[in-house]
């Protein structure tokens, strides 16, 4: 089933179960909120987990619950992620929205690493052992996601996104100026 941005076209006409109307759009809004304020924890795991490998973790409580805030953070993020509709590469306004090939496209893609990076591998090392402590900076290889921002693949469909209605703003004026002359 493919669906058009511009009007939500679909092609097949049959009608959704319950669940299929969980997939959203990787352009909405809402998920752009959610990209940051995952990078938010992105950046805290970048940071914390160094830190408690090399020196140790604060007894805080409020630093224990940002991790743990941090854990749960990613586990929604996984689940999101089952139901981002998939951009086809060659139209930046079409998308996969059948569960099935979003399902089977993140499991053999970022499944692993994201499910890898969000186990806390530090702390079940430094339970067997407290040599083993330096497992914790497995969660730094999560900054990697923060790099996505800095690929074309990112930032250009919303480059384009934005001169387009420019263009559109430009072409209806010349037309508006037109007429009245």
């Amino acid at each position: 089933m493919f669906m058009r941005l511009d009007g939500a076209i679909e092609i097949d006409k049959k009608r959704k179960r319950w669940f299929e109307k969980l997939v959203f759009y990787p352009d909405s809004m809402l998920y752009g909120f959610w990209i940051f304020f995952r990078l938010f924890f992105v950046m805290v795991e970048f940071i914390c987990y160094p830190y408690g490998a090399a020196i140790k973790f604060p007894d805080d409580d409020w630093f224990k619950n940002l991790l743990i805030g941090s854990q749960a953070v990613f586990v929604v993020d996984i689940l999101l992620k089952f139901f981002k509709a998939i951009r086809i590469e060659a139209d930046e306004r079409e998308f996969i929205t059948k569960l099935n090939l979003i399902f089977e496209n993140y499991y053999q893609g970022e499944l692993l690493s994201d499910v890898v990076l969000t186990i806390p591998w530090g702390f079940l090392g430094t339970m067997l052992h407290k040599s083993l402590r330096f497992l914790h900076m497995i969660k730094a290889l999560r900054f990697f996601a923060f790099l996505q921002f800095f690929t074309p693949k990112f930032y250009m469909p919303h480059i384009r996104n934005v001169f387009n209605k420019r263009l559109q703003k430009v072409l209806k004026d010349h037309r508006v100026n037109n007429n009245k002359n």
